[in-house]
């Protein structure tokens, strides 16, 4: 996303929001104490919310045809 602010300018401020959006959850999933089972309901979490800002601005900067408005079991019909 940071290397696209510097080549989508259309779209520069929409990608800013969501990098600072995904900067504190990285920072959070970093911090995290204890064993992998302990906190994996936390690392689910915090890997839904990333994932949900980083697909949102993905499908808002992509052509028309290839933009997603959710998550698809089946994957014939993502055309991405």
């Amino acid at each position: 996303m940071k290397r696209l602010k510097k080549t989508r300018s259309d779209k520069k401020d929409e990608l800013e929001r969501s990098i600072t959006g995904i900067e504190p959850l990285q920072e959070r999933m970093k911090g995290l104490k204890g064993t992998i089972e302990a906190r994996r309901q936390t690392m689910l979490g915090i890997e839904g919310m990333t994932a949900k800002k980083y697909f949102g601005v993905l499908s808002s900067i992509m052509p028309e045809k290839y933009k997603f408005e959710g998550r698809s079991r089946n994957q014939e019909k993502d055309e991405f």
